[in-house]
C-alpha cells in the first residue's frame, strides 16, 4: 500500500555477549531486549541458560520499519537475566545507541561490540559487552536516486534539488561546561567539508539563533553535523553535537524537530546536554550545476505560491479576530425562536430522556455492584466477514482474525482468496484471579489481517470493546453484532475496511451462559437482510450498520506539582502525555522539560486528535503521564475518562468559512494524578499497580489541565488518521478553572 514516506527498515542481529556479571547464585541466564521507538516496539532473543559468554548467531533478524516516518533516532539494547524461579528478571546492563551512523550508510552492515552501562534498576555496575550487527535499508521499491549522476544536458536536471537549506532556530536546556552556571553558546554547521559559524548568544541556556545556511551539491552520504559550543576568551568549549543524515532530510520532505545533543563519542553521559531545534530541506538553485536527483522534487515556485497563500490566510485570520471583537457575528436569527407549543414538547421530551437515563444508570450500578473478583472465561465467536478490503493483487485477501485481551492472544484459521467468508470459530480465554481494577482497564481488541507466508501480515482493520462494558451488558454478552473495522495505522486506508460478525460472552463467578435458539435467530436475520435488499440472504452493500467518523480532541495545556525525576541538580522532569482509546495507535505529546525547586510545571500546549467510529463499544479513554528516560520511560500516573460523557462541539468559522483558532467544548478541568509514594521503587509490583490504577493509589503526584470534545463533522480531507498539533491560542481567563 502507498505511503507518503518511503517504508525504510532497520535490521538488528544480536550475535553474542561476553564477560557478563553473574547474578546471586553464581550463574546467569542472559537474553537481550532490543527496543526501537515506543515501548511496545521491541523484540527479544531466546534465553541462554548458565552462560556468561552467550551466543545467538543463529537467531532470527529483528526488523523495525518506518524509521524515518516515526522520527526514531536511538536504539535501546538491554541485556537481562532470566530468573527461572521467581520470574523477576534482572538487568545486566543497557546500551543506548544513536542511529545516526546507520542512517548515513544505508545498506552497510555495522558489526561492533558495545560496552554495557548501568541502568537505573541496577545496584551494581554493569560488566561485559554485547555484539550487534545493525543495517539500515531504504525501501527498494522507491527510486531515491541517491547514487544517480545527472547529465548536464538533461532537460529535467534543473528541477532536481542541488542544495540543502538549514536553519538552526535555537537550543534549550544546554549543559554549561566546566561547572559554570550559564554559557555563551554559538552553533557550528558542518557539511561537505565546509563549516559555517553563527554569532554567539550571551549568557543563555535557551538561546535563539535563527542561523540560516545553504550547502550546495551535497552528496547523499555526507551528514549534516550541528555542534553547539561555548565561547571563551581565547577559543571555545564543546557542549554537544547532533548528526542528521541526508537520507533523513530527504525522506522527511522538510526536516523540522528538536534533536538531542550527544557527546563527542556519540554517547549520552550522566546528564543531558540539551537539544537543538533544526529545520532542513532540499532545494534547487539554478545557478549551481549538476544538481543531485533525490526522488523527492520540491518546486520552488510551488513553495512561493504556498507561502503567498498562507500570508493571505493569516491576513484574513487577523481580520476575523477584529470583526469578532466588534460583535459583528453576534446576531441572533429570529427564525430560530421556538413557539410555546414547540418549547413545551421539547421540554417534555427532554424530561422523558432524563428519566430513562436515570433508570438505565440505576440498573447499570446494580449490575456493577454484583461484580466479584475471581476467575473469568471469555468466549469470542468469530462468525463471518463481509466486504473486506482486498489486499492482494488478485483482488482478494487471505483473512485471519486475531483477538487480544489481558496479554493473551488467540486466532482463527486462515481462509484463502476471498473478501467475504464464514469462520464460525469460538476462541476461549481463561483468566485467573481477575481483580475489579483489571476488568475496568482491560479491552478486547479484534483485528483482521491479510495473512502472508513470508512477509508480516497486513492489517485490514480492527475494532475494540471494553471488557467491563461487555460484562455489564444483559446476559454478559455482545450477541451476533456486526462491527465495522477500520485501519487506523495506514493513512491511505480511510473509512470502513470491512465488517465482522462476532459474539463475545464473559462469564465470572456464579454466572450462567444464556442459551439462544440459534436456528430461529438465524432465520430472523436472513429475513431482515432479504427485506433490506439482500440477494439470497447476503446483503449486497454489506451489513446494514452505519458508523460515523468522529474525532476525539484532547487539549493538554499544562501539568503542575509533578514529582522529581532528576539524577542531580534542580528537581526536574521531562514529561509527555499519552492518549489511548478505541484500538487506535497510541497518540502522545512531545516530551517537555520542566524544572523548579518548588512546584515543577510543564507546559504542553498540544491537541491530540484521535478518530473513532460511532456508535462504538469502546468507552474508556486513558491518559497517562510519563517521565521520558533513556533506559525506559517511567509511568507517573493515570487518568480515566468516559467517552460517552464527552460533549460534541464544533470549531467556529469566520470569514470565508475558515476555522477560527480558539478553544471550543466544555471548560477544561484539572485531572489529578495519583500513584505510589516517591520513595517507593517503581519496579515493585505494588508501585506499578498504584501508578496504573488511580483508585488504588495513596499519594498525589500532580495534575493536568485537560479539555476534551468530540468533533462530529471533521473535514473529509483529514481522513481517519491520528494527529498532534500545537495550541496557538491562549485560554481565556473565564475558562481557566480554579486553582484549588
Amino acid at each position: 500500500m502507498a505511503s507518503d514516506v518511503p517504508k525504510d527498515r532497520l535490521e538488528v542481529r544480536v550475535l553474542e555477549a561476553k564477560n557478563l556479571r553473574p547474578v546471586d547464585g553464581g550463574s546467569v541466564n542472559p537474553y537481550v531486549v532490543v527496543q526501537c521507538g515506543q515501548d511496545d516496539d521491541q523484540m527479544n532473543t531466546d534465553v541462554k541458560t548458565g552462560s556468561s559468554n552467550p551466543e545467538w548467531k543463529n537467531s532470527p533478524i529483528m526488523v523495525f520499519d518506518s524509521i524515518t516516518a516515526r522520527e526514531i533516532e536511538f536504539l535501546f539494547v538491554k541485556v537481562k537475566h532470566k530468573d527461572l524461579l521467581s520470574y523477576q528478571d534482572k538487568d545486566l546492563g543497557v546500551v543506548p545507541l544513536s542511529l545516526s551512523t546507520a542512517l548515513q550508510s544505508p545498506g552497510i552492515a555495522l558489526d561492533e561490540w558495545y560496552s554495557l552501562q548501568k541502568s537505573k534498576e541496577m545496584t551494581n555496575n554493569a560488566e561485559g559487552s554485547v555484539r550487534l550487527v545493525i543495517t539500515y535499508f531504504l525501501d527498494q521499491s522507491e527510486d531515491l536516486g541517491l547514487d544517480q549522476d545527472v547529465d548536464e544536458d538533461d532537460d529535467h536536471a534543473s528541477t532536481g534539488p542541488n542544495a540543502v537549506k538549514v536553519i538552526v532556530e535555537g537550543a534549550r536546556n544546554l549543559l554549561p561546561p566546566g561547572g559554570l552556571s550559564t554559557c555563551d553558546p554559538f552553533v557550528v554547521l558542518q557539511c561537505n567539508n565546509k563549516k559555517k559559524e553563527s554569532k554567539q548568544v550571551r549568557r543563555n541556556l535557551f538561546p535563539k539563533f535563527g542561523f540560516e545556511q545553504v550547502f550546495y551539491n551535497t552528496e547523499a552520504n555526507n551528514p549534516l553535523i550541528v555542534t553547539v559550543k561555548h565561547k571563551t576568551t581565547i577559543g571555545s568549549t564543546f557542549i554537544g553535537q547532533a548528526t542528521i543524515s541526508m537520507v533523513e532530510i530527504a525522506g522527511s520532505g522538510e526536516f523540522q524537530k528538536w534533536v538531542q545533543l550527544v557527546d563527542e563519542t556519540g554517547g549520552f553521559g550522566a546528564r543531558s546536554r540539551g537539544e537543538v531545534q533544526v529545520k532542513a530541506s532540499w532545494t534547487y538553485d539554478p545557478k549551481v550545476k549538476k544538481p543531485r536527483q533525490l526522488g523527492w522534487t520540491r518546486e520552488s515556485a510551488l513553495r512561493k505560491q504556498e507561502k503567498r497563500l498562507q500570508d493571505e490566510l493569516d491576513k484574513f485570520e487577523r481580520e476575523d479576530q477584529e470583526l469578532l471583537s466588534k460583535n459583528i457575528y453576534n446576531q441572533q436569527d429570529s427564525d430560530d425562536e421556538m413557539g410555546e407549543d414547540e418549547r413545551k414538547q421539547f421540554l417534555d421530551e427532554q424530561e422523558d430522556r432524563e428519566r430513562k437515563a436515570k433508570v438505565e444508570i440505576m440498573e447499570l450500578e446494580e449490575r456493577r455492584s454484583r461484580i466479584k473478583p475471581g476467575d473469568y472465561q471469555m468466549q469470542v465467536h468469530v462468525i463471518e466477514a463481509r466486504d473486506l478490503k482486498a489486499e492482494d493483487l488478485q483482488g482478494t485477501s487471505d483473512p485471519v482474525v486475531f483477538v487480544y485481551c489481558m496479554g493473551k492472544k488467540k486466532k482463527t484459521r486462515i481462509i484463502k482468496s476471498c473478501t467475504s467468508c464464514v469462520f464460525d470459530e469460538v476462541l476461549y480465554f481463561n483468566f485467573k484471579e481477575v481483580t475489579l481494577e483489571q476488568m475496568t482497564d482491560a479491552v478486547v481488541k479484534v483485528v483482521c489481517y491479510d495473512a502472508n507466508n513470508i512477509l508480516p501480515n497486513e492489517i485490514i482493520g480492527s475494532y475494540q470493546f471494553d471488557f467491563m462494558g461487555v460484562y455489564l451488558n444483559s446476559d454478559h454478552e455482545v450477541y451476533r453484532k456486526w462491527i465495522g473495522i477500520a485501519d487506523n495505522e495506514n493513512k491511505s486506508d480511510t473509512g470502513i475496511q470491512g465488517y465482522l460478525k462476532v459474539t463475545i460472552t464473559i462469564l465470572g463467578p456464579g454466572d450462567r451462559q444464556k442459551v439462544h435458539d440459534l436456528n430461529q435467530e438465524i432465520q430472523h436475520e436472513l429475513k431482515e437482510e432479504a427485506r433490506s435488499g439482500a440477494l439470497g440472504g447476503m446483503a449486497v452493500a454489506g451489513p446494514n450498520i452505519k458508523q460515523d467518523l468522529n474525532f476525539l480532541v484532547v487539549s493538554l495545556f499544562r501539568a503542575e506539582d509533578l514529582p522529581d525525576y532528576s539524577i542531580v541538580g534542580k528537581p526536574s522532569i521531562r514529561a509527555f502525555v499519552r492518549l489511548d482509546f478505541a484500538g487506535n495507535p497510541t497518540n502522545r505529546t512531545r516530551s517537555v522539560y520542566g524544572a523548579s525547586r518548588e512546584s515543577i510545571v510543564v507546559e504542553f500546549k498540544r491537541e491530540l486528535h484521535m478518530p473513532v467510529y460511532v456508535p462504538t463499544m469502546g468507552n474508556r479513554i486513558t491518559l497517562t503521564l510519563w517521565s521520558w528516560e533513556i533506559t525506559g520511560h517511567k509511568l507517573v500516573g493515570t487518568i480515566f475518562y468516559d467517552f460517552e460523557k464527552v460533549q460534541a462541539a464544533e470549531k467556529k468559522k469566520g470569514l470565508f468559512r475558515r476555522v477560527l483558532n480558539e478553544y471550543v467544548g466544555e471548560p477544561p478541568k484539572w485531572g489529578n494524578l495519583y500513584g505510589a509514594p516517591e520513595n517507593t521503587s517503581q519496579s515493585k509490583e505494588s508501585a506499578k499497580l498504584m501508578n496504573r490504577f488511580p483508585q488504588l493509589a495513596s499519594h498525589y503526584r500532580g495534575r493536568i489541565l485537560v479539555g476534551m470534545y468530540r468533533d462530529k463533522n471533521p473535514p473529509s480531507k483529514r481522513g481517519n488518521n491520528i494527529d498532534n498539533v500545537a495550541i496557538k491560542y491562549e485560554l481565556p481567563p473565564e475558562l481557566y478553572p480554579p486553582t484549588a
